[in-house]
Formats: structure tokens, sequence, C-alpha cells
């Protein structure tokens, strides 16, 4: 034996003791994780199983997902984006056990699911037990960055091919409010405990393997860690999911003058007795400024803020009184039904807080006004019939029941005809070209239905905004790069340099689309557009002027594109399939598919006409095509809006 040999076989006789030790201290810890794996693993299922195909883009050929049981009645906690609207979807226990359960309700605000097992009884047949394993629900205020804890899911089919669930141990990395992704602003836990595409659903657990919170899909490119919804936002609603109902939406309890959009604020007018504002300290005559750090210049910004939260969730209002700037911490409640006070859409303040009599007239809940191209919602009563069907502000009515809706007096002339309790049928668009139909039951509010809204003045003058803009090839949006002295934009104080991302809630990257869209409006017409400026994001709303016969400002030409050289051609989005749809998992900055504004999110139900896609034969009729050559396809958003679009097929980027 050489002297090195010697050294390592007495370095491992000094440490043997040391190591001893490690194991004996650790061994109370591994009985406890293995006891911890083994009883949660038992109530968490895999959850919309579905093999998926090949991947046009990235690759890969399943998708995946998780829930467990909360109940001995079978009742299954999961995410929304596992979960159809309605329906029934599979769901394997431990041990290879498949069962069929029901979708009660969804909620997209946490982005979370309820099920039911179908046949309680069958299931524990299956499992040969007594009764249903089920997970307790913990507190998640309760958890500090640091705190230990795991996560549980189905990566890879695990619940179905191995029979159990994975099971991966870590801590909280941080909790606290979400400000950086566009479809969720609450509370949310980052863990760096092992999140794969099979844990979406999964419980987040502690030590004492209660649910603190459900792991869901990435909420931003920015955050790389797990994330999951804490349970406290999911806890208040679980009575309405068990009843199959949307959940309340947020209440502040305050209600905010009607008035231009202004920089000083909104005023409120009124505040709701014993409610969350009220409770906080808010008062009748101060002026919003801003909530949660976000800017308010007009109702529709608080509107848009609470619109992505739940109850139970504290935000910060930031209010002036008596020329002192005040921050206000507010815990969000939940909308009580037929209430009335704390809408948060503009109002007059002779306005009164008492609800419309009941004299038996039927009862829409929407305001409407007419455009050139048709006639759009105004306004939506909070609690009415049409909100309970969730429709917005800002769409467009085509069509209700058999009757072509092209003025306001067709809504009236058909609700007019029709009693309290009946159903109606309303298709309408919103403003990406979406369609889809709600079936709506008529309330009974008094003479409310479909009011006339206010008269504005107008002109038949084309109408004019007062600024030259161009495209960018870096980023998003339009820059702007003129502004016409006393136009509509000055006075709105836009400026050279600011970038406008959007108008009327159109996403704005040409300069043709943003012209022809201005040039269909008449002076007097009210636009919404949203403005970057110095990296900073505010929306606003301005009347446009009249635009003078000799003015033009044509867009600024883009240096020329060298043709593509590449044979196959590339759409640019990656597809999954979940609960039987073509799913777009992922779009390519400036690919074809985002060109043609297909989102992440978006299902793909149509391609030329077949009606019965799938991802391969999607990806054959790709490889069909050259170059430049268009491709029909038809989407659904998450809303159930449906629209079809053409795409025109390009050239795989080197770098893609």
């Amino acid at each position: 034996m050489n002297f090195s040999s010697k050294l390592l076989v007495l370095a491992l006789v000094l440490q043997a003791p040391s190591f001893a030790r490690a194991q004996e201290a650790l061994g109370p810890l591994q009985g406890r994780t293995e006891k911890l794996a083994g009883e949660t693993g038992a109530a968490t299922v895999g959850v919309g199983l579905r093999r998926a195909g090949r991947n046009p883009m990235f690759g890969g050929d399943e998708t995946i997902g998780a829930g467990f049981v909360i109940d001995e009645d079978g009742r299954i906690l999961t995410a929304a984006s596992l979960a159809p609207a309605s329906g029934r979807i599979e769901v394997y226990f431990k041990g290879h056990h498949r069962a069929q359960a029901t979708v009660v309700a969804r909620d997209p605000r946490t982005h979370t699911a309820l099920l039911k097992l179908s046949d309680v009884n069958a299931v524990l047949k299956e499992l040969g037990a007594k009764k249903l394993p089920y997970l307790k629900l913990g507190r998640s205020a309760d958890l500090k960055p640091g705190r230990v804890v795991a996560t549980l899911g189905n990566p890879f089919n695990s619940i179905q091919t191995d029979g159990v669930a994975a099971f991966s141990l870590g801590v909280v990395s941080s909790i606290g409010r979400v400000r950086d992704a566009d479809n969720y602003k609450g509370q949310a836990i980052e863990t760096d405990a092992a999140v794969n595409p099979g844990s979406f659903g999964g419980p987040l657990v502690d030590l004492d393997g209660k649910v603190v919170g459900i792991v869901i899909e990435p909420i931003s490119t920015k955050r790389w860690l797990g994330i999951a919804i804490p349970i406290d936002e999911v806890t208040p609603i679980l009575d309405d999911l068990k009843a199959g109902r949307s959940p309340a939406p947020p209440h502040l309890g305050l209600a905010v003058a009607s008035s231009e959009p202004t920089l000083d604020g909104v005023k409120i007018s009124d505040v709701e007795s014993e409610g969350p504002a009220s409770k906080a300290g808010i008062k009748a005559g101060d002026m919003l400024v801003s909530l949660d750090g976000v800017k308010v210049v007009e109702a529709f910004d608080i509107e848009r803020e609470l619109g992505l939260l739940s109850q139970g969730t504290p935000v910060e209002l930031g209010v002036v009184r008596e020329g002192k700037r005040l921050t206000v911490r507010v815990t969000l409640g939940a909308s009580k039904e037929a209430e009335n006070v704390s809408r948060t859409t503009p109002r007059t303040e002779t306005e009164t807080d008492a609800p419309p009599k009941t004299d038996g007239k039927p009862y829409l809940g929407i305001k409407v006004e007419e455009k050139d191209d048709g006639v759009y919602i105004k306004e939506v009563t909070e609690d009415g019939p049409a909100a309970k069907a969730k429709l917005a502000v800002g769409v467009k009515v085509n069509q209700i029941n058999d009757v072509k809706v092209s003025k306001k007096q067709d809504i009236l002339d058909v609700v007019s005809k029709l009693s309290p309790g009946d159903k109606i049928k309303l298709s309408v668009e919103n403003s990406e070209g979406f369609h889809k139909t709600v079936t709506i039951v008529l309330g009974s509010k008094g003479d409310s239905a479909a009011p006339t809204p206010r008269e504005t003045k107008r002109s038949d003058k084309p109408g004019f905004l007062g600024v030259g803009c161009s495209a960018s090839d870096d980023e998003p949006g339009l820059l702007v790069q003129q502004v016409s002295p006393g136009s509509a934009a000055e006075k709105a104080k836009i400026e050279k340099g600011d970038v406008i991302l959007e108008l009327d809630g159109q996403k704005m990257d040409d300069f043709d689309a943003f012209t022809k869209v201005i040039r269909g409006k008449h002076a007097g017409d009210s636009v919404k557009l949203k403005i970057s400026h110095a990296k900073k994001e505010r929306e606003i709303t301005l009347t446009l002027g009249e635009r003078p016969e000799d003015l033009d400002h044509p867009p600024v030409q883009q240096p020329d594109e060298e043709k593509p050289a590449a044979k196959r051609p590339w759409v640019g989005f990656a597809l999954v399939e979940k609960n039987g749809k073509i799913v777009v998992e992922e779009v390519a900055d400036g690919s074809p598919a985002a060109t043609a504004k297909i989102k992440s999110g978006f299902a793909i139900v149509g391609a030329e006409g077949d009606d019965k896609i799938t991802i391969d034969k999607l990806e054959k009729l790709i490889d069909s095509r050259k170059i430049g050559d268009t491709l029909k396809l038809t989407l659904e958003n998450e809303d159930g809006f449906s629209k079809t679009i053409t795409v025109k097929l390009g050239e795989k980027p080197k770098d893609k």
C-alpha cells in the first residue's frame, strides 16, 4: 500500500464517527419526510392525462397535471388550466387507479378549479379503502422565507405509469404580491422545490402535511422558481366553488365620481358603511391617486387592477386628503348579491346607492353606445344579468336572439317583449375579433334594460389624434416621433419619444393599422390609449379633434428586409394538448404567429376548415406549404370567444 492509499484509509477512519453522527441526526428528519411523502402522495391525483403528439416548435409529447383530494366526499382542487369549463375529466390515484370526475366550478382570478369524483364508492372499492385519503388545508399567512415546504405532482405521468406522485422538498423563497404578470396580480408563493409541468395543480404542503398553496403554471417570464397560489386566497371562495358558482368578485366598497381622466386622481364620491374601504379609514371626498402602486387617473384603472385580484387580498390605496398624501391598507371583501354600492364604473355624483325599484320589467344590466361599425357595451352593472354572464365593457353586440343588432333600439325592441326570467342569446365580439354567444337570464330591476347612454357631441369630420409614429424593430408598440400643436395628443400630454402600446384595447405594432383605426373614427369620438413613457405605462382616454383636410401622416418607411431563404415554413408557436384541445403554450417573438396576434393560452379548434384538427394534422398542413403561403386557423381564447385568422408562413430564424 502506497502512502496516498494509507492517508485515504486514515482519513476515512477518522471521519467515520462524524458520518455516523450525521446519519443519526438525520434519521428522524428522514423518517418524517418519507412519511410525509407517503401520506400526502396518497391524496394527490393525476388530472387530465392526455397524449399531446409532437410539438411543432419545441418537442415533447405529453401534457399532464395534478390535483389533490380535500374531503371524504371526493372534492378535488386543481389548476383552472387543467379543467374545461364543464364536463367530465379523468383522474388517477396512487396505484394506477383511474376514476371519473366532473368539473364543479372554476375561478380564473385564483387560477383554481374544483372537481368532484363521480362515484366515490367505486373509487373506494378500487383503492380497497374505507374512506378517501385527503389533505387538510393550512394557513399560508404563517409562511415565511426559509420555511420548509414540499411539492407533489405528476411529472412524466408518474401517478399513472409508476403509481406514485413525485415529491420534492424545498423552502419558501418569497411570498408577496405579483406585479409583473399580465394575468394575475394577487399573492404568490415562490419555492425552490422542484416544479415540473406535471406539478401544475398539485399541492404545496408544509411539514405537517397541510396544504399551503396550489402550484400553477408560470405567470411571468421574469420568474424562474416554482409558483403557487397561497391557500388563503382560495379558502374564502371554497363555498362558492362547492356550490358550483363563480366566486364573487373582489369588493372595495367605494364609488367614484364620473369625470374625465385627470392626473390628479379620481374623487371618491361615496364609501359603503362597514365596507372594506370604510373600515380602513377611507372617506368620501378623498382623492384616490394609486392602487397598489399603479397610478389611478380614471375609474377604469380601478376596474383593471381589481379584475385580477380576489377577495381577501390586501391592497394599498394612495389617497390625498386635505392636501396630504396618505397610504391606506385595505383587505378586499366579497361583493354581495344585488349590491350596487361598490361599483367602480363611472357614475355621476347625483346617483344614489339605492337599487332600482322593481316593477316587473325585464332587466339586462348593460348600457350600450352606437359607433360607426356597430353597437358596443359601454357599461355593465355589477351583479346584473349581463355581469353574471361575464360580459365586459368594450365588446360589440352583433346579434340578440335571431335579430342582428345595428342600433341600440334593436336590443330594446327584443328585451321589451320579454319577461324577467326569460333567456336571451347575445352574440358578441371582443376587440381582437373573437366571437362567442352567451345565454343570459333576464332580471327584474325596473326599466333599466339597455338604457340609453348620454349623447356626446359628434362631428361628421374625420377624427384626428395628432401624432406621427413609426414601428420599432426591437420593441413593441409605435414610437411617437412628432405631436401636432393644439391636437388631442398634445392636450393629453403625449410627447415625442412616448410609445403607443394599445389603442382601444388592441395592441399596436403597425402604423398602417393604427392609422386605419383613427381614420375610421369621427371628431368627438373617444379613444383609449396605453402609453409607455420612460418605461412606465399609463392609460388615458381622450376625445379626437377634427382632422385637417390637408394633413396626412404617412408611416415612416422601414428598411427592406431580406427575403427568406429557408425551405421549411415556420409558424413559431409551441403546442400542447389539454382536455382534448390544442393549446398554444408559447409564441416566439417576431414569429408569424406573433404577427397574427396569436397568444399563449389560445386554443386552435380548426385549421383550413377541419374542426377535428390534431397536432399531427396541423404539422402536416404546415409541412405541405411553402414560405409565404397562408394558413387559416380558427382560434378560441380563454373566455370562449373564437375567430378565424390567416397566418402567413415564414422562415425559422437561426436563433430560434
